[in-house]
């Protein structure tokens, strides 16, 4: 990714991998026949969704310092995290909350 070209963040995202577990926990979701069946899916298989993307966050975290990144890059990387996942948490917990 670059920015106004000077800033540029040199590592291969798991976007990916993280892609194929939102569209596994979507298929389970699909799968769901009632609110319990559903409150419970979100409660179980959301929060592994959350760990699988704090693990995946963390790791990318770890290799741009192992690659000598500067700040800036460190900051891309957790934007461009927080804006895969945040609407997917936002309409996941607004469902469990209704």
């Amino acid at each position: 990714m670059v920015l106004k070209d000077s800033l540029e963040v040199k590592i291969e995202l798991p976007t990916k991998a993280f892609e194929e577990k939102i569209n596994d926990y979507c298929k389970i979701v699909k799968k769901t026949t009632s609110n319990d069946s559903l409150s419970k899916c979100i409660q179980h298989d959301f929060i592994a969704l959350c760990n699988c993307y704090i693990d995946f966050a963390q790791n990318a975290h770890v290799e741009l310092e192992k690659r000598g990144a500067n700040d800036n890059e460190i900051f891309l990387l957790h934007y461009i995290y927080t804006e895969i996942f945040k609407d997917f948490a936002l309409l996941n917990r607004d469902v469990l909350l209704h």
